[in-house]
């Protein structure tokens, strides 16, 4: 892995991503949410989503690497 890339667990994009998607799915599922968050209200919370990830996609300086490169090969020891 490079000096300028960091593993995907330290993207706050991605954590916010994840959240997001946890949340829809447990919404979906339970309905947990429609009595705090009232329908009017959904535009709001979608259009705050949005903006917290062009927001981080912005302040992002650095890729993100899923899995590690592969190793280079091995030099040959000196005689073979």
């Amino acid at each position: 892995m490079s000096a300028q890339c960091k593993p995907w667990w330290h993207s706050k994009t991605i954590w916010l991503n994840t959240a997001v998607a946890a949340v829809a799915a447990v919404e979906a599922s339970t309905e947990i949410l429609k009595p705090i968050i009232p329908s009017e209200a959904l535009g709001v919370v979608l259009a705050a989503v949005g903006i917290l990830n062009v927001a981080l996609r912005v302040a992002t300086g650095q890729p993100v690497v899923v899995k590690k490169a592969p190793a280079p090969p091995a030099e040959p020891a000196a005689g073979e």
